[in-house]
């Protein structure tokens, strides 16, 4: 079972991508094949025509491998960092490029973590629920989870002794993914025998 692990911090080193690495172990053990997608590696031009994106050869070139991954996946992980109150425009400008071609996570459930370096975090949580998935045809977990002080937690594959909030983070994640799991395997069946029709309604309401 394929798993995409996004990264959405187009920054180097990021405090996303740690957790980010962190869930591709924790998925690892529960017998998943997670592939990390790093978007400060897999830098998505935003200066193209998406809509025309067959004869766009710079954006195409930055996408195929991103979105072989995804197409390829079953199930996808956001780790969010927060912005401003914002999820970064990277992440978003990936969700624009899965709103186009193929629809890679269309009808594949996602799980949402945010980041934030302070008590933030909620706001790219609801961004993502209400924008990220309208055109793509994409749904989440109702498990989010807001990591919050990320630079205390997440530093190592266990819990650090002592540390209350890295102990009930961990394992809340890993609660998160064991239930995201399940709608993995729900809508594999789903696809595989739908009606639905992209072709004749390819973007949201």
């Amino acid at each position: 079972m394929k798993i995409a692990v996004i990264s959405g911090s187009s920054r180097p080193k990021s405090q996303s991508l740690k957790i980010a690495n962190w869930v591709v172990e924790k998925l690892r053990d529960l017998d998943t094949e997670p592939i990390l997608i790093d978007l400060h590696e897999h830098v998505l031009p935003t200066e193209i025509n998406l809509l025309d994106l067959k004869n766009e050869p710079t954006g195409l070139k930055a996408w195929s491998p991103v979105q072989e991954i995804l197409q390829d996946s079953l199930g996808f992980v956001v780790v969010s960092p927060e912005w401003n109150g914002m999820a970064p425009p990277a992440l978003m400008n990936m969700f624009e490029y899965a709103s186009v071609s193929s629809k890679p996570l269309a009808h594949k459930p996602g799980q949402i973590i945010t980041v934030s370096n302070t008590d933030g975090g909620s706001y790219p949580a609801a961004q993502l629920r209400v924008h990220g998935g309208k055109n793509n045809h994409s749904f989440y977990n109702p498990e989010i989870v807001i990591i919050r002080n990320c630079e205390k937690v997440f530093n190592s594959e266990s819990p650090e002794v002592g540390n209350s909030a890295d102990e009930y983070l961990q394992a809340r994640v890993e609660h998160s993914l064991r239930i995201f799991l399940e709608y993995v395997k729900a809508m594999q069946s789903l696809r595989e025998n739908s009606k639905v029709d992209l072709l004749k309604y390819p973007n949201g309401m």
